[in-house]
């Protein structure tokens, strides 16, 4: 038996997919199934939306412009410091660990 090949969307949840319409295939045929788009969320900027006039780049320059800077405070400055100042202590042992420098 000759299927034609059909394309039919849909939507995957609960571990099935539900198809936009009824279709009138044979019990029990197979089937091929493509995610559409991908899955994880996209940072930053597509290829395609890159700024490619004068014009849109001094839009993007504008936007970037626009952002606060962020302030901290002096308790701010001295934790993230601290976390610093520990973490480098941490690198420099696992480092020395692993070059069998000290135990």
């Amino acid at each position: 038996m000759s299927i034609a090949t059909t394309t039919i969307e849909g939507t995957y949840h609960a571990g099935h997919v539900d198809l936009d319409k009824q279709v009138d295939w044979p019990e029990g045929c197979r089937v091929r199934v493509a995610l559409e788009h991908a899955a994880t969320p996209e940072y930053g900027m597509r290829e395609e939306d890159w700024p490619d006039t004068p014009e849109n780049r001094e839009k993007i320059l504008a936007r970037m412009d626009a952002v606060e800077p962020l302030e901290l405070s002096e308790e701010d400055e001295a934790r993230i410091t601290a976390v610093r100042t520990e973490m480098k202590a941490k690198s420099i042992e696992a480092m020395r660990q692993l070059m069998g420098l000290q135990p």
